[in-house]
């Protein structure tokens, strides 16, 4: 992925939104044509990662008519929260973080039992995707 867009929000360079379209090495049009316009926001209560996929094309239209109404985006996040106490004792803080996944998903309109463990199977692969991500950043086993 490559950066194409970078807007801060303030002092804090952890707190910008981003645009990043796929490099060009993957193996279908659709995966060249893709972005993912992000949001982050980081302070001492915790950090929050907005993304959304979208498509080259549609990010056209934005850019031409100014317009992102006719733009349908499904964000999906990641919330990470301090999760610790103070020990009165020592001074000390033990713990660690919870971190809450979200995402919402385009599903067709269907109500039978094949379609509903499809669509189960998909946010299922989609949050694995998005752990496994999260300990291999943190070096985590």
């Amino acid at each position: 992925m490559k950066l194409v867009v970078y807007i801060p929000k303030d002092h804090n360079i952890d707190n910008n939104i981003s645009v990043f379209q796929a490099n060009g090495h993957g193996t279908s049009t659709n995966q060249n044509n893709m972005m993912i316009l992000q949001d982050t926001f980081t302070d001492a209560t915790g950090s929050l990662v907005v993304y959304a996929r979208m498509d080259s094309l549609a990010m056209n239209v934005v850019k031409k008519i100014g317009d992102p109404s006719s733009v349908a985006l499904f964000p999906c996040g990641i919330a990470i929260v301090p999760d610790s106490f103070q020990d009165c004792n020592d001074n000390v803080f033990y713990g660690g973080s919870l971190v809450t996944i979200g995402l919402q998903m385009l599903v067709k309109p269907f109500q039978n039992k094949t379609h509903t463990i499809e669509s189960a199977k998909n946010a299922n692969g989609i949050i694995k995707g998005i752990i496994n991500g999260i300990k291999t950043s943190l070096k985590c086993k």
